[in-house]
């Protein structure tokens, strides 16, 4: 199993935003490491999420997010961390669990890492009624979800009725 890096965030406001993208550099040499799609506009809370399933081990890494403005096409950055990842023993497999994308329309991908134990799925509307749920997932999985209103949902993953991890997601039209 590889080491992951993930840089999750969230925005507030977007304005001309055409893209953010994670970039990471070692030894001065820049690697485009993922892209999400931004907005036009958008006053309501979006949340992202990118992973490096590549993480250089064991050298230090600087990792920066920048916005491209959907105008002009500027590249901004907006945050930078400097890391060293270490051995991908450390791993936890339950963190590589993906889930694409957010914002989502029609279909919503579960995508499980090899050998992970099976996983249930429950999303719940933001009064708490359960909306979609499945139970014993091992493999990747295509969740339909055009059903659903616009809106946020919480996604809790759990193992033998324990969760371990909730994932916030935006449902758009």
């Amino acid at each position: 199993m590889n080491g992951v890096v993930v840089a999750t965030f969230s925005t507030n406001l977007q304005q001309y935003i055409a893209q953010y993208k994670l970039c990471r550099t070692v030894n001065g040499t820049t690697v485009e490491i993922a892209t999400a799609t931004g907005y036009e506009y958008n006053a309501g809370i979006v949340p992202y999420s990118m992973t490096d399933a590549s993480p250089v081990v064991g050298m230090q890494a600087t990792y920066n997010l920048k916005h491209v403005d959907n105008m002009n096409g500027a590249e901004t950055t907006i945050a930078t961390v400097i890391i060293t990842p270490t051995a991908i023993s450390e791993h936890d497999p339950d963190n590589a669990i993906g889930i694409y994308p957010n914002p989502m329309v029609d279909v919503l991908t579960l995508e499980l890492p090899p050998n992970v134990d099976p996983v249930d799925v429950t999303v719940v509307n933001a009064i708490g009624q359960v909306v979609l749920s499945y139970a014993q997932l091992a493999t990747d999985r295509d969740l339909l979800v055009n059903d659903l209103q616009e809106g946020v949902y919480l996604m809790r993953l759990s193992r033998d009725d324990v969760p371990f991890r909730t994932v916030r997601l935006l449902k758009t039209e």
